[in-house]
C-alpha cells in the first residue's frame, strides 16, 4: 500500500482509480474514524472490483464486527475458512471477533492457529501477549551443569591423603542462577517492555515479565557458598574420628539456610502477588480517566514503590504518566515536584516503557510557555520511539496517544483524529483514548464522529465530566440545543453525586459550555456569568476567549469578537489557529493591514498550515488584489488534497467579479470532490452554490442546494430555504415556517435570528 497523508488523499486516489487496491487503505481509515457506513460502501466497491480478494472479504468481516453484527462477521470468516483454510489472516480475524464477544478460549485457539500458519504475522502474537500468553512458548533454558566431577569409576581410592571432592565451586566458578530476562519471541530485547504493552494499557503477567518485576526463581543468599564448602568437609568426616560438635553445628547452619531460602521464596511470591494486585486495581482506576480516579491510581502506584519495589520499571512509567495527566490536564500544579522526581527515575529505570515515553511528551508539552515550540520539542522525543516500535510490528500504545495530542497542538487535526481512531481500537478499555479521539474529531469539524466518540466514552464511564461537557459543545455546534442542555444537566447531577471526580478544569469546561448554550438561547446575562465562572476556574485556558470570539464572529458580531480573540492571541501568541481567526475578524471590519500581519506571522511559523494559506487567499480576494486568482490556483501545488477548499475560494473569487459561469464551474468542481469530507465543509460549499444559483435566477437549484446544506447540519440552509419558499405557494409557505422553526430551535442569538423571527411572524 502507498503511504498517504490523510483520508482526503485516499478518497481522491480512490475516486481517480476505483479499480486499484487503495480501497483497503481507505476502508481501514474509515474504520479508524468510526465511519462504519462509509467503510462498508468502500469495502463493497472493493469487492466488486476484486471479487476474489481475501483482503476485501476480511475487511467486510471487520466492518460487520465493528457494527456489532458478529453473526454475519463469523459467517463471512467461516465461508473464507472453507475455501482458504491455510490463510493465517482468517484465523486472526476470527480471534479478534471472538475476543470482542468475550469468548476467550476459542479466540486463543484461533490466534494460536494463525501463529502456526504464519509465525511472522505480528497481530495474533500481540493479541495473545495482551492476555499474558507467549506463543509459541520459548524453549526451556538448558539445565545447569553440575559444579562437581562425577568419579570415573566406583572403586576410586578413598585414602585420607587424597584431595577431597568439593560439592560446589566458588562464586566466580558457578554459573549465575538467574539468567537474564528474555525478550518476547520475535522482538529485540531493548524494546521488549515497550512492545509488550501494545495490546492494552496494562495486562497482568505479560507486562510484569516485561517490567522486570521480582521473580520467584530461587537465588543464592550471602554466605551460602562458604556453607556449602563446610558441608563438603563435614560429609568427608568419618564418625569414628569423634567430632560431633562440628557436625551438629554445620547441620544447624544448613537448616537455618534452608529455612532462609524457603522464606525468601515465599516472600518473593507474596511481593509479586501484591504488585500484581495493586497494578490491577490501579489499571481499573486509570482506565476511568477522571480526576478522582487518577488521584487514587497514583496512590496505588506509590504503594507499589514504597512497600514492594522502589525500582519497579513499569510502575515508574505509569506513575509518571498519571502525574503528567494530573498536572497538565487537570491543573494540579502542586504535583509538579512529584512529577519531576518520578519522571527522572522513570527515564533512568524504564526509558523504553511506553508510559514513560507518553509521560515525557506530556511533561514537555505542558511545561512550556510557548505551547507550539513545546509541542515540537515533545514531538521530537515521542515520534522516533513510536516509529521504531511500529517498524518492529508493535501495536499502538499510550505513546501513540500522546503523539496524537501533540499533532493536535500543532494544528494537524485530521492526522490526530486518524491516529486516535487506531489507538482507541487497540486500547478498547481506555476511556482516555475515546475522549481524545472525540476532541480531535471536534477540532477537525467532524462533529458526527466527535459526538459518537464522546458517546462511546460515556457508555464506558457514564459520569465522565470531560465527555459530558465536550458532547454538549459538539451538540451545540450541530444545532441540537435541547440535547446539549441534557448533557449539562447530567454533568450537574454527576457532580452532586461525586465531586471528587471533577477537577477545577473539568468544572471550567462545563461552565464554558453552559455559557455557549445560554448565549445560543439568547440569554446574554446568564452566558456572561457562566463564562466569567469558567475563566475563574481555569484562568490560563486560552481556548475560552478563542471560542467566544469564534462564536461572535460566526454570528456577524465581528467588532465584539476582536476583544476575546485578541486576548486569546495575547495568552498564546504562537497558536496559529488563534492568529488566523483574529485575522478573519479583522477582515470583517476592514482592518486588512492588521489581518495581513497576523496571517503572515502564522504562515512564517507554520508554512504547511492550510487554514492560514486559505485566509491569505480570502484576504487577497476581499482586497481585490490582482494576484488573488494566481495565488488561489497555486495552492493546489502545495496542497493537492485541498481541491474542495481551493475550488470554493476560486468560485467565490469569480462570483465577486461577476464571472458567474466560471464561478459555477469551480463550485461544481468542489461539489464533485467533497464526498467523504466533513459535513460542515460540504454544507459550506452548498451554501455558496445556492447563493450563486439564486443570484443567477435558478431558484429550484438554489432551493435544493440550501435544503442539502441544512440536512448536513448547516442551520443557515434552513434560513435561506425559508426565504426562497416564503415567496411561493401556500404549501411552500408552510414549509418555510417549518424551516424557520428548525433554524430558531437552535437558539435566538444565531446570525439571522432577528430576521428569521420577523419572517416567521409575517408567515403566521
Amino acid at each position: 500500500m502507498s503511504k498517504h497523508a490523510s483520508i482526503t488523499e485516499l478518497e481522491l486516489e480512490f475516486a481517480q482509480r476505483p479499480q486499484s487496491k487503495v480501497y483497503a487503505e481507505l476502508c481501514e481509515a474509515y474504520l479508524a474514524e468510526g465511519r462504519l457506513v462509509e467503510a462498508m460502501v468502500v469495502c463493497r466497491k472493493g469487492l466488486k472490483a476484486h471479487p476474489e480478494a481475501i483482503e476485501a472479504r476480511l475487511l467486510r468481516a471487520r466492518v460487520f464486527a465493528a457494527q456489532k453484527k458478529h453473526d454475519r462477521a463469523l459467517a463471512e470468516i467461516d465461508e473464507l475458512e472453507s475455501s482458504h483454510g491455510d490463510d493465517a489472516r482468517i484465523y486472526m480475524e476470527r480471534g479478534r471477533i471472538l475476543l470482542d464477544l468475550g469468548r476467550d478460549e476459542p479466540a486463543v485457539e484461533a490466534l494460536k492457529r494463525a501463529v502456526d500458519l504464519d509465525p511472522i504475522l505480528p497481530d495474533p502474537k500481540h493479541l495473545l501477549a495482551a492476555r499474558g500468553i507467549v506463543y509459541p512458548e520459548p524453549p526451556p533454558p538448558p539445565a545447569p551443569s553440575p559444579s562437581f566431577q562425577v568419579p570415573s569409576a566406583p572403586d576410586m581410592p578413598s585414602s585420607s591423603s587424597a584431595r577431597p571432592m568439593s560439592m560446589a565451586g566458588g562464586a566466580a566458578e558457578r554459573a549465575p542462577t538467574m539468567p537474564p530476562r528474555m525478550p518476547l519471541p520475535g522482538q529485540p530485547d531493548e524494546y521488549a517492555q515497550f512492545a509488550s504493552q501494545s495490546g492494552g494499557p496494562f495486562h497482568g503477567d505479560a507486562a510484569m515479565r516485561a517490567s522486570g518485576s521480582p521473580s520467584v526463581r530461587p537465588i543464592r543468599l550471602e554466605g551460602e557458598d562458604e556453607l556449602e564448602v563446610l558441608a563438603g568437609k563435614m560429609a568427608e568426616e568419618r564418625p569414628s574420628r569423634g567430632r560431633p560438635a562440628t557436625t551438629f553445628l554445620l547441620l544447624g547452619a544448613l537448616l537455618v539456610l534452608a529455612v532462609g531460602v524457603l522464606g525468601y521464596r515465599i516472600s518473593s511470591k507474596r511481593t509479586t502477588e501484591a504488585i500484581g494486585r495493586l497494578s490491577q486495581e490501579a489499571e481499573t482506576l486509570f482506565n476511568r480517566d477522571t480526576y478522582g480516579s487518577y488521584m487514587l491510581a497514583a496512590q496505588k502506584y506509590e504503594d507499589i514503590l514504597k512497600l514492594h519495589d522502589a525500582d519497579h520499571a513499569l510502575t515508574l512509567g505509569k506513575l509518571a504518566y498519571v502525574y503528567a495527566i494530573l498536572v497538565g490536564e487537570h491543573g494540579e500544579a502542586t504535583m509538579r515536584d512529584r512529577l519531576d522526581k518520578v519522571m527522572a527515575r522513570a527515564l533512568e529505570k524504564a526509558p523504553d516503557v511506553s508510559f514513560t515515553v507518553a509521560a515525557h511528551g506530556l511533561a514537555i508539552l505542558y511545561e512550556g510557555k510557548d505551547r507550539q515550540a513545546a509541542a515540537k520539542q515533545a514531538l521530537d522525543v515521542v515520534a522516533p520511539v513510536v516509529t521504531r516500535v511500529a517498524e518492529m510490528g508493535g501495536g499502538k500504545t499510550h505513546a501513540d496517544l500522546t503523539l496524537a495530542i501533540l499533532k493536535m497542538e500543532l494544528g494537524d487535526y485530521e492526522e490526530a483524529s486518524r491516529l486516535l481512531g487506531h489507538v482507541k481500537q487497540v486500547l478498547p478499555g481506555s476511556v482516555r483514548a475515546k475522549v481524545w479521539h472525540a476532541r480531535a474529531a471536534f477540532r477537525a469539524s467532524r462533529f458526527e464522529t466527535a459526538e459518537a466518540a464522546f458517546s462511546a466514552a460515556l457508555r464506558a464511564e457514564p459520569d465522565h465530566p470531560g465527555a459530558r461537557a465536550g458532547r454538549a459543545l459538539v451538540r451545540l455546534e450541530r444545532g441540537v440545543l435541547a440535547s446539549a442542555v441534557e448533557d449539562l444537566v447530567a454533568f450537574d447531577a454527576a457532580y452532586d453525586r461525586n465531586q471528587k471526580d471533577v477537577s477545577r478544569r473539568d468544572a471550567a469546561l462545563a461552565e464554558y459550555a453552559r455559557s455557549e448554550i445560554a448565549r445560543s438561547a439568547g440569554d446574554e446575562a446568564k452566558a456572561r456569568g457562566a463564562y466569567d465562572q469558567a475563566v475563574r476556574f481555569d484562568p490560563g485556558n486560552a481556548d475560552f476567549p478563542y471560542g467566544l470570539g469564534r462564536w461572535l464572529l460566526r454570528n456577524q458580531r465581528a467588532e465584539e469578537a476582536l476583544v476575546p480573540l485578541n486576548k486569546a492571541v495575547t495568552m498564546e501568541p504562537t497558536r496559529w489557529s488563534f492568529l488566523v481567526e483574529l485575522a478573519e475578524a479583522e477582515m470583517e471590519v476592514s482592518k486588512f493591514d492588521s489581518a495581513e500581519q497576523h496571517i503572515e506571522t502564522a504562515l512564517q511559523k507554520a508554512p504547511d498550515y492550510l487554514p492560514a494559506a486559505l485566509a491569505k487567499a480570502r484576504l487577497l480576494r476581499r482586497t481585490s488584489k490582482p494576484t488573488a486568482e494566481a495565488y488561489i490556483k497555486g495552492l493546489l501545488d502545495q496542497w493537492p488534497s485541498a481541491k474542495v477548499e481551493v475550488s470554493l475560494e476560486l468560485g467565490l473569487h469569480y462570483a465577486s467579479n461577476g464571472r458567474y459561469a466560471e464561478a459555477r464551474k469551480a463550485l461544481e468542481d468542489a461539489i464533485g470532490e467533497m464526498s467523504g469530507r466533513p459535513k460542515i465543509k460540504q454544507a459550506e460549499v452548498l451554501i455558496a452554490y445556492g447563493k450563486l444559483t439564486e443570484r443567477m435566477g435558478e431558484r429550484s437549484v438554489a432551493e435544493q442546494s440550501y435544503r442539502n446544506a441544512a440536512e448536513f447540519g448547516e442551520l443557515e440552509g434552513w434560513y435561506r430555504l425559508a426565504f426562497l419558499l416564503a415567496r411561493g405557494s401556500r404549501e411552500e409557505r408552510e414549509e418555510a415556517k417549518n424551516a424557520l422553526t428548525k433554524y430558531l430551535s437552535a437558539g435566538k442569538s444565531l446570525r439571522y435570528s432577528s430576521s428569521a423571527e420577523e419572517l416567521l411572524e409575517r408567515l403566521r
